[in-house]
């Protein structure tokens, strides 16, 4: 946290309304799968260093706010195998998995002045999947 908030200290100190915004995974919520915890860990801390930037900085007019997306439909993809990919669809109860505008909305909002009081939330953007 130290370096986010040294890199930005003009802006944050001068109590400038700034909002961060920390892309998570929807695997944060209930009980990770196997063999993901390598990047689990990583968006655990993550998560533990945005929880501990929107209390400490909200004096400071900012916020931090997090967004935990299921599967992504992006190039990221491409070294699943496609049944893995089609499956996690089928399964979503909206029968698809997440568009990159799916994400990119959700950040435009907390990005906007709609989201001014909202700070140290985590939004979980998943078609309702189910968490593990």
């Amino acid at each position: 946290m130290h370096c986010v908030t040294k890199a930005l200290h003009n802006q944050i100190y001068a109590k400038h309304k700034t909002k961060f915004i920390v892309l998570l995974t929807e695997y944060c919520i209930g009980s990770p799968p196997k063999g993901l915890s390598h990047y689990v860990t990583s968006k655990y801390a993550a998560m533990g260093m945005a929880k501990t930037m929107a209390v400490e900085l909200s004096q400071y007019n900012c916020t931090v706010n997090m967004i935990s997306p299921g599967m992504v439909e992006t190039p990221l993809l491409d070294g699943l195998p496609s049944k893995l990919i089609e499956m996690t669809a089928y399964q979503n109860p909206m029968k698809r998995n997440a568009y990159p505008e799916d994400i990119s909305n959700t950040i435009s909002f907390l990005a906007s002045d709609q989201s001014d009081y909202l700070n140290g939330t985590n939004i979980v953007v998943n078609g309702g999947g189910k968490i593990f």
